[in-house]
């Protein structure tokens, strides 16, 4: 009797310890998984905040002889600002590039003293609507008085992330009124 006590104890002992190894493994996945999505909301975000920030300073510091706003198309936007407010006005162009064998890329190319910086992410979609002082859509560098701008990020953007859980992709929208046009 003693034989089967034992063994029953090991057989209940053994389930409950793998119980145990299942309820780790899914805590452990389910808070990986988690981490992942914070990931990717912060990436969008400073994203997000960098064309937040290009934007709002969008003629800033130009003066009136120099026009504020280059050129605005459904995906691209070219305009003059003194981003670091140095005094020396910056060309910031927002654009999309298409490439063979992956996703566009949005593109931020800032003209500075001659020397042009650049980086791209990986999107999905990529657009800009320009509005007039009446709030009608415009193509017209000059009447630009506000625009709005979306993006939605690829899962290419976030596949240097080593997890088992695919990637998801991102959104941002934001309608801007910049102060200085």
């Amino acid at each position: 009797m003693l034989s089967i006590d034992l063994i029953g104890s090991m057989i209940i002992g053994g389930l409950v310890m793998l119980m145990i190894l299942g309820f780790t493994f899914w805590y452990m996945n389910t808070s990986r998984d988690m981490i992942l999505d914070d990931s990717q909301r912060e990436m969008v975000e400073n994203i997000g905040e960098i064309i937040k920030t290009d934007i709002n300073r969008m003629g800033f510091g130009v003066d009136s002889t120099t026009s504020k706003v280059l050129s605005v198309t459904s995906n691209s936007i070219t305009f003059n600002a003194d981003l670091d407010n140095i005094g020396y006005v910056n060309r910031v162009k927002y654009f999309v590039r298409n490439a063979k064998n992956s996703n566009p890329h949005m593109v931020r190319q800032v003209t500075y003293q001659d020397k042009t910086r650049e980086f791209s992410v990986p999107i999905k979609s990529f657009r800009i609507i320009a509005f007039d002082s009446l709030s009608n859509e415009t193509t017209t560098a000059a009447a630009v008085q506000a625009l709005s701008v979306e993006m939605h990020v690829a899962e290419a953007f976030f596949q240097h992330v080593d997890y088992s859980k695919k990637a998801g992709s991102g959104y941002y929208y934001k309608y801007f009124v910049p102060g200085n046009l």
